[in-house]
């Protein structure tokens, strides 16, 4: 493969082992994540989050109600990222994908998918 089609993006999942879920206002069930994001090319990139595998799943990156993260060039973040599920779910680990979608400079796509689980309480 040559090093233009190299993918400058990397997201390691990070579990927070405090919390593996609870449940939060409306019974909605809320997991949290640290996220790593690395970008290796020569300009910023703006992310959008988001996750699948649990039906209604909803994301929220960072300290603000947004889906929405920017990496400077050349750097590395690290990001909290919350997923909540609506009630209802039944209890254990599900198995979800953590999407990253970014353009770059030339608006072409960016994306790296992460296999994480998203645990239920009892």
């Amino acid at each position: 493969a040559s090093l233009a089609m190299r993918n400058p993006l990397r997201v390691d999942v990070i579990r927070d082992r405090g919390v593996l879920g609870r449940e939060v206002a409306g019974g909605m069930i809320e997991n949290v994540y640290r996220l790593q994001i690395i970008n290796t090319s020569d300009s910023p990139l703006r992310l959008r989050l988001s996750a699948d595998g649990v039906p209604g799943l909803a994301v929220r990156a960072g300290q603000g109600e947004s889906d929405v993260v920017e990496v400077e060039a050349a750097a590395n973040k690290l990001v909290p990222m919350v997923i909540r599920a609506p009630a209802g779910v039944e209890p254990g680990a599900h198995p979800i994908t953590l999407r990253a979608r970014a353009h770059d400079q030339e608006n072409r796509p960016v994306e790296t998918d992460e296999a994480a689980s998203f645990y239920v309480p009892e």
